[in-house]
């Protein structure tokens, strides 16, 4: 069925001619896809996964196990030190009241912090809000999980007096409130001194979920007794902890030494099962992996899979693997990064000389899912969002074509580094999507005559209009001596239209001001007013690189049709 599917919609002349094989490979991830398997695997067994960790350590091992299963070279590449090993185990708290059951409690602490000595039990206690109070009440700070306030100022005298009370006193911690929409936000720092953790993180410091926290502070607000009960196992083991990523590579036919790369990190923040941040990508590259390298046939190109660690802490992995291979970099055709989450994967941004491979690349899946199209848009070049393991390969002299997946990102802040990134939150019909999207991404780029055409890859200089904000396209503050302060503009105007075209929002404000020539007419609204204003960028020294890419793309455009 899925054949006839596909030759329907060839001959229909809806797709590029797909490149060999990639029927072959779609078929096969219909026919039998496991990246719910893999992403189970990973939530259910191997998490969370905190760079640094032992957890971390053993997904890392699964990982590699299951590239060398498939027949991959596969190894682990170490690409830097923690100075501590850090490792959660037992996470519990309870609420106590007098003649009610026990509340559990919803709550974290950050990674790398200092837990309880087994269970600590303690009464609740406000955080004094002036000397006065701290005088009044500080014989019951001894031993007690002191409640932080919220949004209060600060006030330096005071905090000084409560630092001293806390050191006198010792109470057992500290509970703040999570944020809203009962979000508990996971963090942390891993630079810290294994010689020095009970001398400077002496306290417990815990967040708990917003509703609880409100709870508790009625309560006492309202002079009622409460105990919190805390058992937290944070574990730390001195130093140096090596860190790795996971690396296999599947080697090409005919060009082994041009290669593609697949990729997605496989650390997570650890409170949580890191299901879409990002056990999703990794399910992704690891299907892939199992897909292609089943294959009757090996591609053109090597294709390299690589699981980064660190990412979480600053994009530790994907910088040491750049800087460790960059001398194989100006073979690398492109770079895919799976790190969006669970929704659908939606296709790539490219530049104009990438255009025409890429949609040959996923003609396929243009139209072979409805609900789920796979489509290649036109960018004036590769953005660096600098958010995520594509950042590193576009950075420098030399930059890579290097793809952050397009997505929706519908549902992703509720589960972005909170307790809800689990198993549950993952729709499996997009998850197979996404399998299918990256193999046949992986596949196409590597059976591609010639690598990516890097002509213009760079983006261009953006046009700076000069204003503080167009929040619905009322004009901010304007900067002195700006193009807009120039074109008369003034805080408080609404942009009407750019060059006859109507606008209502920042985002169609500046597409439209990077487009075309550098002199662009602007309507205003001043009041009762309509203004017509005529912003120029000629004198840029930038516009002359403009106009040269111009004319590159425009011979590019007229070779297309020869």
């Amino acid at each position: 069925m899925l054949g006839l599917l596909l030759s329907l919609l060839l001959s229909a002349g809806e797709t590029p001619s797909p490149l060999p094989g990639a029927r072959e490979v779609l078929e096969a991830i219909e026919r039998d896809s496991r990246v719910e398997e893999h992403l189970r695997t990973l939530c259910e067994q191997h998490a969370p996964r905190l760079t640094g960790s032992l957890a971390y350590d053993r997904a890392a091992q699964w990982c590699l196990e299951q590239f060398q299963s498939y027949g991959l070279e596969a190894r682990l590449e170490v690409w830097g030190e923690f100075p501590v090993r850090f490792d959660r185990g037992v996470q519990r708290g309870v609420l106590r009241k007098t003649g009610e059951e026990p509340l559990a409690l919803d709550f974290l602490t950050r990674s790398w912090t200092r837990g309880t000595n087994g269970v600590e039990r303690g009464s609740a206690v406000l955080e004094p809000g002036s000397a006065e109070e701290l005088e009044r009440d500080a014989a019951r700070l001894a031993g007690a999980w002191i409640i932080k306030p919220q949004g209060r100022g600060a006030d330096r005298a005071l905090a000084k007096l409560l630092e001293e009370a806390y050191a006198q006193h010792k109470p057992r911690g500290f509970v703040r409130s999570g944020r809203k929409g009962g979000l508990l936000v996971m963090s942390g720092d891993h630079r810290v001194k294994f010689e020095e953790l009970d001398a400077k993180r002496r306290n417990v410091e815990i967040t708990l979920r917003e509703d609880q926290y409100s709870t508790l502070v009625a309560e006492l607000v309202a002079g009622r007794e409460c105990q919190l009960e805390f058992e937290i196992e944070n574990r730390f083991l001195p130093g140096p902890v090596p860190c790795t990523n996971v690396v296999a590579e599947w080697k090409g036919a005919e060009k082994p030494e041009e290669f593609v790369v697949v990729g997605a990190h496989l650390d997570t923040w650890d409170g949580a099962q890191g299901a879409q941040d990002n056990g999703t990508g990794v399910a992704t590259t690891l299907e892939c992996a199992r897909i292609l390298a089943q294959q009757g046939q090996k591609p053109r190109r090597s294709i390299r899979f690589v699981l980064f660690g660190g990412e979480e802490q600053g994009l530790f992995g994907s910088e040491a693997y750049v800087r460790a291979h960059a001398g194989e970099l100006a073979l690398c055709s492109a770079v895919l990064i799976h790190d969006g989450g669970a929704s659908p994967l939606q296709g790539v941004r490219a530049s104009y000389a990438m255009v025409d491979d890429l949609r040959r690349v996923f003609g396929l899946l243009e139209n072979f899912d409805p609900a789920r199209p796979v489509r290649v848009e036109e960018v004036p070049g590769l953005e660096n969002s600098g958010d995520s393991d594509h950042a590193p390969f576009l950075s420098g002299d030399r930059p890579v074509p290097a793809f952050f997946w397009e997505q929706s990102g519908a549902g992703y802040t509720r589960v972005h580094h909170t307790q809800h990134d689990r198993f549950d939150s993952v729709d499996p019909l997009d998850q197979r999507h996404n399998a299918r999207v990256v193999a046949l991404g992986a596949w196409g780029l590597a059976q591609l005559e010639l690598p990516l055409d890097r002509t213009d890859m760079r983006p261009l200089s953006r046009r700076l209009l000069g204003v503080g904000s167009l929040e619905d396209a009322l004009v901010g503050d304007v900067r002195a001596n700006s193009i807009a302060a120039k074109a008369g503009w003034q805080a408080g105007d609404r942009v009407l239209e750019i060059d006859g075209v109507a606008v209502k929002s920042r985002d169609e404000i500046v597409r439209l001001l990077q487009e075309g020539g550098p002199v662009k007419s602007a309507k205003l609204a001043r009041g009762e007013q309509t203004l017509a204003t005529s912003l120029d960028w000629s004198e840029d020294p930038d516009e002359a690189e403009r106009a040269a890419r111009a004319l590159r793309r425009a011979e590019w455009q007229r070779a297309r049709w020869k």
